[in-house]
């Protein structure tokens, strides 16, 4: 097996607790990675961290004194009207937006937010097994 990534375990982790919650919830859930790196030139190691999707999620890049472009302010747009359309109805899906499809046990993707959205594999499957073990004793 090629060597574990951080990004293998996060993404592996929340693939396992969506599996335990579907098995007990009434409502979808809906997993995400989020990929862009805040516009950030004095710090370009930070890449995508936690909380960096916010300032996308509530569509404020103004608020936060960076380089945008273009594809952040379309980026930030699409984010947050996923946001708006989750909280509304449960369901992020909407007119414009590319399809975000429910978590699925037997399918194990994700949803890439950022420039090229879509459905992306958790992680190859051995690596997912190995991860199972871990996060399921």
């Amino acid at each position: 097996m090629e060597k574990l990534s951080q990004l293998d375990y996060r993404l592996s982790s929340v693939f396992y607790w969506a599996r335990r919650r579907a098995n007990t919830a009434a409502t979808p859930v809906y997993t995400y990675i989020f990929q862009p790196a805040i516009p950030w030139p004095e710090h370009p190691e930070f890449g995508a961290f936690h909380s960096s999707d916010l300032v996308y999620a509530f569509n404020n890049p103004k608020k936060l004194d960076r380089p945008w472009t273009e594809d952040d302010r379309r980026v930030a747009d699409e984010v947050s009207s996923y946001w708006v359309n989750f909280v509304k109805t449960g369901n992020p899906n909407g007119a414009g937006l590319p399809h975000w499809t429910p978590f699925n046990a037997d399918d194990p993707v994700t949803m890439s937010l950022g420039t090229n959205p879509g459905p992306r594999p958790i992680a190859v499957k051995e690596r997912l097994n190995f991860y199972r073990d871990l996060f399921e004793r």
